[in-house]
């Protein structure tokens, strides 16, 4: 192989990687943004870094974010190569419903 074609073929998996990286951020300020009650996006994204004590950030603090989290486990449990991880998520699963069951 020439050294064009090693070049091209790294900016490729680095390209792909960065656009990779972008869609699972952009599905998880989606996951964080629906729900099943409606709270605008504007809101979400100033409760997300100013926590104000509203009803509207303690369902995005106490459940859309715990929900995302658990889903990026989820994501990593299905890599074969990360059995460290199902037990993670199995872990982190057991102790979000314990703590919301009331």
């Amino acid at each position: 192989m020439t050294t064009h074609t090693l070049r091209t073929a790294r900016s490729y998996r680095v390209f792909g990687l960065v656009i990779g990286l972008c869609l699972l951020v952009l599905g998880c300020l989606l996951s964080v943004w629906f729900g099943s009650k409606d709270i605008p996006f504007g809101s979400t994204w100033d409760v997300l870094w100013h926590n104000d004590g509203s009803r509207d950030a303690a369902i995005i603090h106490s459940v859309r974010i715990p929900r995302t989290i658990l889903g990026l486990l989820h994501l990593a449990q299905t890599d074969p190569d990360a059995p460290n991880a199902a037990l993670l998520a199995d872990e982190a699963t057991s102790v979000f419903l314990t703590t919301h069951r009331q």
